[in-house]
């Protein structure tokens, strides 16, 4: 593929990541009022509102991974996606009441299932050693875009005029604006991204490539007689059995090359995803989006309850939060090649396990305006937000690596869809025990500490295969 359609695909693929982040940063800090202050919705009806997206995400993410191992064609995929997100920002934008909503999120949440396609197009495209910076990267894009979110805000914020019969103003004008941004990003999937081939099917090219210029020199030598044997006429006439002999080992050849080329019976999606290793990844990545969830739920009430925090000292906060994110993924993407992804996932895990200790023994018994409130929230919030990355980009990287290349889309959807159940089940956790803290982060710390004894019991299996088959060679030449 031509240099400048790689750039191009790259940046497409860039620019989608960045929308979802965007539209996660505009529309719910915007989300409570609209349904409450316009609406006159309940509590209740914002929870679903809320997890309305995470909900339809659970089915899109492995229907479209689906869709792209059947197609082999991520960028129709995404374009088909992209539809459901252009035409449920802009019912968000024109809903004429809260159930409309609530439709709204469902069509977006579906839309943003193509996301699987991505991945599993990255995973085909990419090699080994550089899958888990590339992840990053594409992670990354994403917090980029939470990060613009809130600047966007402050523009839409102040808008306040009609479009025909519709009224735009600062709950309605999220959902036009993320309609306007959707339907660029849908040109430019459909004119600047490019599917790359498969790197093992690259690969298999490069190597026939290479085959036929090697042999290239023997077929020239000897004039093509006999239905191409490359035998001359005279070494025919010189032995008589020389073309029976060259007809024969043809024949043999082209044997070997029919069993060289048939392929393995492949195991069925489940009895390929029920692997130790996988199942513990699975459990990992339910485990850090359930904690990361619960606590984005708690802590606008623990900076308003513990610091007297309002509205602008919190958006400054989840600026500087957005930003060490950020600078974690840029330095994952230096040090993947250098760590291993399970050194990566015991970083995570190192953190997150420090910080819910931490926020059990200090925020338990913390009262409001105490002097060391501030240092212990910062303290807490560095290590919570600096574990993530390293977390969920290692796990997602592992997880395509031990998985066929066949089935990516789906395996991704089914990962992204394990993601999905934990956002919606993290927030309605936590909310429920927003004034019992000893209970919310026990739990949390509990789940964490679960998942460090599986990981250390499947350590050995949390590898690349190309080194696990390198291991095994080792210890079986000691053994002999």
């Amino acid at each position: 593929m031509k240099r400048w359609k790689v750039i191009s695909t790259n940046v497409s693929i860039g620019v989608f990541f960045l929308l979802g982040g965007i539209e996660y940063a505009v529309i719910i800090p915007t989300l409570f009022n609209f349904v409450v202050n316009r609406f006159g919705g309940s509590n209740w009806m914002y929870g679903m509102i809320l997890s309305a997206f995470s909900f339809a995400q659970l089915f899109s993410n492995p229907l479209m991974g689906y869709l792209c191992d059947r197609s082999k064609n991520a960028k129709w995929v995404v374009i088909f996606g992209n539809l459901f997100e252009l035409g449920g920002n802009f019912l968000y934008f024109a809903a004429p009441s809260q159930y409309w909503l609530l439709g709204a999120r469902l069509l977006c949440g579906f839309g943003a299932g193509a996301g699987s396609a991505i991945l599993a197009q990255i995973a085909r495209t990419s090699t080994v050693a550089e899958r888990t910076k590339v992840f990053s990267l594409a992670m990354m894009a994403r917090q980029c875009g939470m990060l613009l979110g809130p600047a966007f805000n402050v523009f839409l914020k102040g808008l306040h005029f009609k479009i025909g019969p519709f009224q735009v103003d600062a709950f309605t004008s999220p959902g036009i604006f993320m309609a306007c941004l959707f339907l660029l990003d849908e040109l430019m999937i459909l004119f600047l991204y490019f599917d790359q081939p498969p790197l093992s099917k690259r690969e298999r090219d490069g190597n026939q490539t290479s085959e036929s210029t090697e042999k290239s020199p023997i077929i020239k030598s000897g004039r093509m007689n006999n239905y191409g044997t490359g035998l001359d006429e005279e070494s025919q006439h010189t032995d008589p059995t020389v073309g029976i002999n060259a007809s024969c080992s043809i024949n043999a050849s082209s044997d070997d090359e029919e069993i060289r080329i048939k392929k393995p019976k492949k195991k069925g999606f489940l009895v390929g995803i029920l692997r130790e290793e996988l199942i513990v990844l699975l459990t990992a990545q339910f485990v850090v989006f359930f904690n990361q969830t619960s606590f984005e739920t708690l802590v606008i009430p623990l900076t308003e309850e513990l610091l007297g925090w309002g509205e602008l000292a919190n958006s400054i906060m989840y600026g500087v939060v957005g930003l060490l994110a950020i600078i974690v993924f840029l330095l994952i993407t230096i040090i993947s090649k250098k760590i291993e992804d399970r050194w990566l996932m015991v970083i995570g895990i190192v953190a997150q396990t420090f910080s819910l200790v931490w926020d059990i023994g200090f925020f338990g018994q913390a009262t409001r305006h105490t002097p060391t409130n501030l240092m212990a929230f910062i303290i807490s919030t560095f290590f919570i937000v600096s574990g993530v990355p390293f977390f969920v980009v290692s796990s997602s990287s592992l997880f395509s690596k031990l998985t066929d290349e066949e089935t990516q889309g789906l395996t991704q959807g089914f990962r992204r869809a394990i993601a999905s159940v934990a956002t919606i089940f993290g927030p309605l956790y936590a909310g429920g025990l927003i004034h019992n803290l000893y209970a919310t982060f026990g739990v949390m710390a509990g789940l964490v500490v679960f998942l460090a004894i599986i990981l250390f019991m499947s350590f050995k299996t949390l590898r690349e295969p190309s080194k696990q088959r390198r291991k095994t060679a080792e210890l079986n030449e000691d053994s002999q």
